[in-house]
Formats: structure tokens, sequence, C-alpha cells
């Protein structure tokens, strides 16, 4: 593996911890995981903005440009890090242990992952022939790059947003050509990053180590999770980008921290400029997170017209946040070539048929084998804790989750250019396992803490 591959990941990593220690000072030992691992995604994030931002400025793949920007980035918030004196706290010699035995039970349950995702170097067929296929016509297409967006190439789904390719380009930015080990290495590590925030979520909400690595081991033991995490799709993506703004969302709930909204604005940016999923799940969460913020508070009490400014703040910065998948989608998109408006179609109608083949699969789907029971786990949690899975302080998850899973099942029923045997076959799970990480998060949550992050354990 050549060096150089490892570059721009830790200058990527370096920024978002930068900016998260800015925004979030990290006071609490347990926070300190959570912290590092929002920093990767960040990261990565802010990269891909800064790559996209060089191609309205220059209008190609520019090296100079898009490393310049970086280090100047990168310098700034070093800057400003060492003006505040900032420094992590210090860690009781017992969560050392804690967190050194999660990092390494993590580490070793993602080594399977590495190996079976270096069986498909190319990726899956949507790997090479939509995300890694415009990863290379950004890098190498010169002027000409915008080719790829024509609409006689719907089956790339040229109005795809660009996060995860523009990605990869960051990370070929000091290869002499385009390694396929590029987009694996992003890969692997959005799924590290994805189990790894979703034990720190739980262990930052004061869960003993057993009990918050459950759901990332758990996840880490789905053959197919790690199969479609590690085959270069942008799912993994939507896994980490949704996981990551849920828990600022909820954070910024309870502590009404500046820091927080800054963070769930930038990281709902990012879930939308993921794909045309994440930009609805970007927006569901968006107006729930508003509409609670400004009249169900859970933290303390403020004025109606101190919580409306709070909402005013947070849809500024969800617009500056947006702008990427705005610009890409007024300027650079070609529209969806495959849509047909079933409920006003006379050839290819919306049927009750349709419905029925919608909501059957669905359950068809959820008692799969290859999940390995992991739905009835969900299901039977939402059962045992139904009356804390919607309490005030948590209730924006299952808002926004389950809104999502409606308007996406919703679409199957309104889009009917495609057969909805063949669609559903090839897309539902995907979009269940883009939902599997939070929900399993949600779930725990509701299990096993109180308000305030105090930890609850059922009595049997």
């Amino acid at each position: 593996m050549s060096f150089f591959i490892w570059i721009p990941y830790f200058i990527s990593l370096l920024t978002g911890f930068c900016l998260i220690s800015l925004l979030i000072p990290i006071k609490s030992s347990r926070d300190i995981p959570v912290g590092l691992f929002l920093s990767a995604g960040l990261g990565l994030g802010i990269s891909s903005f800064i790559v996209f931002a060089c191609y309205l400025i220059v209008r190609q793949f520019h090296q100079t440009f898009i490393i310049s920007v970086h280090l100047g980035c990168l310098l700034l918030l070093l800057y400003l890090y060492n003006k505040k004196n900032l420094s992590l706290p210090k860690i009781p010699a017992k969560e050392t242990a804690q967190i050194s035995t999660a990092a390494g039970l993590l580490t070793a349950a993602l080594i399977p992952a590495g190996l079976l995702g270096r069986f498909y170097p190319l990726g899956g067929w949507d790997a090479w022939q939509v995300w890694n296929f415009k990863a290379k016509c950004l890098l190498l297409g010169g002027t000409h790059w915008q080719n790829m967006l024509q609409p006689s190439l719907w089956q790339t789904s040229p109005h795809y947003p660009l996060l995860l390719p523009f990605i990869n380009v960051w990370g070929w930015i000091l290869q002499e050509n385009t390694p396929p080990l590029t987009p694996f290495f992003t890969a692997l590590i959005f799924t590290g990053i994805t189990a790894g925030l979703l034990w720190a979520i739980l262990y930052s909400f004061n869960l003993s180590l057993f009990l918050a690595l459950i759901p990332p081991l758990i996840l880490l033991s789905l053959p197919f999770f790690i199969t479609i995490a590690t085959s270069q799709y942008a799912d993994i993506l939507i896994c980490y980008y949704m996981l990551a703004s849920l828990f600022c969302l909820l954070k910024m709930q309870e502590a009404r921290n500046p820091g927080y909204r800054i963070l769930s604005a930038l990281f709902l940016g990012m879930l939308a400029f993921c794909k045309p999923e994440g930009t609805v799940l970007a927006f569901i969460a968006a107006i729930f997170a508003c509409v609670i913020l400004t009249f169900l508070p859970s933290g303390p009490g403020r004025s109606i017209s101190g919580r409306l400014k709070q909402g005013v703040a947070l849809l500024a910065l969800l617009f500056l946040a947006l702008l990427p998948t705005i610009i890409f989608n007024i300027f650079f998109s070609p529209g969806n070539q495959t849509f047909i408006n079933g409920l006003s179609s006379g050839d290819h109608p919306s049927t009750l048929f349709r419905a029925k083949m919608i909501s059957a699969f669905l359950w068809v789907e959820l008692k799969s084998a290859k999940w390995g029971g992991v739905w009835l786990l969900i299901l039977t949690g939402m059962f045992l804790g139904c009356k804390r899975c919607f309490r005030r302080d948590i209730v924006l998850m299952p808002l926004i989750l389950f809104s999502y899973l409606i308007t996406v099942l919703f679409y199957y029923f309104l889009n009917t250019y495609f057969k909805i045997d063949w669609w559903l076959q090839v897309s539902l799970h995907r979009i269940l396992l883009s939902l599997l990480p939070a929900l399993l998060c949600w779930t725990f949550i509701s299990l096993f803490t109180k308000k305030e992050g105090q930890e609850y354990i059922p009595t049997l």
C-alpha cells in the first residue's frame, strides 16, 4: 500500500478534529470517542465540498488549488485551536481500559470486512457503474468532465449528487493514476467509523461498555451488511451521516449549544449531497428539527421568541450547508430520467396491486435470513420499550426515521418507471441497511437510558 494514500485522509481527519474541538470543546472523557469518530466523517465531507468548489471556480480538476485550500483551512483551524489553548480531558484508568478494549474489539471485527471487500476490488455493480465512473471522469476528464452528466447516460444516474466521487478524487490527489485501492479504502473507513460512531454515541449516553458494543458488533458480524458497506456504494455514507446528524440534532435540542447547531447543519448538508435519498432525509430532518426546537424543547425553558430565533438560525445554517446540493441540482443535474408519475399516467398507473406488492415485500425482506434476525431484535426492543421509545428528548429520531421510510415506500408506489418486483429486489434492502445503524442506536438509547443520559437497567 502506497504511503501517499494515507495523507489526504489524515489531513481530513485533522481538519475535522480541529473543527469539532472548536465548535464543541470536549469536556468529558466519555465524549472523546464520539468526537474522534465525528471528526473523520466531518473532515472527509469538508474535503468533498472543497473539491466541488474547485470544479465551480476552476471548472476542472486542479491539484494545486485543492491541496492549497485544504492546507489553508487546516492551518487556520490549527491556529485557532492553539490560540484557544484547547486540550482533551484526562481519561481515568478505568475508562482508558474500556476505550482500549472497545477499540481492539471493533478493529478485530472490522478485519473480516476488509478481507471480504478485497474480493471485489472494483466494487459492486453500482460502484463501478455510478460512483467510481464519476470519480474517474472528474479526475481525468479535464474541462469535459460534465459530459458524464448527459441524460443519455441515465444508467449511471447522472442526477445523483457527488459527495462520494469527490471524496475519492481527494483520495487520489497524490496518486499518479486511479488505483482501485482508494475507493475501497474510502468504503472501509466509512464502515469502521459508522460502527465506531454507533458505539461512541451509546458510550457517551453512559451505557456500559458491554451494552454499547452490542449494536456495532451486530453490524460488523452481518455478512450482508459488510458486503454492501465495502462494495464502494454510497449507502454506507448514508448510514454514517444519518447517524451523525441525528446525534448532533439530539445534542442541539438538549444543550442549545450553537456548536451542535452548526454541526447538525453540516452533517445534514453532507447527507443531502450523498444521494437523492439522503437529500430527502436531510429535508425531513430539517423540518422536524426546526419544529421540535421551536415548539417542543427538551432542555431549559425559553420564551417562544427565543426559540423562534433558534429555529431561524438553524434554517439559515441549513441553507448554507445545503448549497452544494442546491447548486448541483440547479446547474449540473440533468434531472431524474427514470421517473413516471403513476398518479397521473394512463400507461403506467399506480395500482392497488403495486401497493400490496410493496407492503408484502417489505415484510418478506424484514424476516429474511440474510439479516440474521436483527429486525426481530429491533421490533422486540420497540415493543419492550414502547413507552420510552417516544419520550420527548429522543422523539426526533423515530419521527425522522419512520417519516423517511414512509416517504421512500410512497416513492416506490408513485414512480412507475420500473417494474416494482425488480425494483424492490435490487434497492429495498439497501434502504433498510441505511436505516439500520440509526435504528439500533435509537432502540438501545430507548431501552437502556433515561432522560439526562442516566443508565437504565430493566428488571427481569
